[in-house]
Formats: C-alpha cells, structure tokens, sequence
C-alpha cells in the first residue's frame, strides 16, 4: 500500500520536507510522491545523494521497538561530502533521524516505538558537512 506525501522543495536543492494528510502513513506503507514510489529524482542531496524508496513496516510482536522505516538509498560520494539526514515526525509529535553516509546503495533501517506511529511528515538535508 502506498501513501501519498506532498513534496516541498527547501532553501536549496539539497534540503526539503514532505507531508501527507492524516491520519499519516500506516505500518505496511510505502511513501508515495506524484503517484510513483520511485523517490530517487525527488528526494536528493549533495554529491549523488538521494533516496530511492521508504517504507514503514511493524516489527513481530515482542520486538524491543514495534515499528520500523527502511529506506534505501545513498549518501553523498567523496571525501568530506557528509551525508544526507532525514527526519521523520509521526502522529504523535515524536521524531526519529537517520542518516545516510555511504555513497552505496542500500538499506537503512530505523527502529522505534510510538503510540501513534503513524507517518506524517519528514524533512532532508545535508549534514556533517
């Protein structure tokens, strides 16, 4: 299942925030943007960075935190290029961050607990720079 997010373009071509309406997305949802969850020409930072697609999924029951995000991408390539933050809010006003610093594929996972876990909005940038 996919929910859509409206992206908002930040101060420069490597920061920006995306929200979508309530209740936000549910355990079991893939991030959508303009009806694609391809996310890797919307979502970008510097030096090659970007985010090709996110997920939140539940973990099994028992599981020291109950929910996590996966999102796979690539951090910025080169020498002091840093990496690319995102930062998601859920349904109850909490925020988790995640920080993408190889400048490889892959995905990266996120752990949490929340009482309202849903996904309602992140924001990107570059860090450690």
């Amino acid at each position: 299942m996919a929910t859509a997010f409206t992206v908002t373009d930040g101060e420069n071509p490597y920061t920006g925030s995306a929200v979508c309406p309530a209740p936000g997305m549910p355990p079991g949802s893939q991030v959508e943007v303009d009806g694609s969850t391809d996310l890797a020409a919307v979502i970008t930072g510097n030096s090659g960075a970007l985010v090709n697609w996110i997920t939140l999924n539940a973990q099994p029951p028992g599981a020291p935190f109950p929910y996590v995000l996966e999102v796979n991408g690539q951090g910025p390539a080169g020498m002091g290029s840093g990496g690319m933050e995102l930062v998601f809010t859920d349904a109850a006003g909490g925020t988790n961050s995640l920080t993408l610093d190889r400048s490889t594929p892959e995905t990266h996972t996120l752990k949490y607990g929340s009482g309202s876990p849903n996904i309602v909005s992140f924001t990107w940038a570059p860090s450690g720079i």
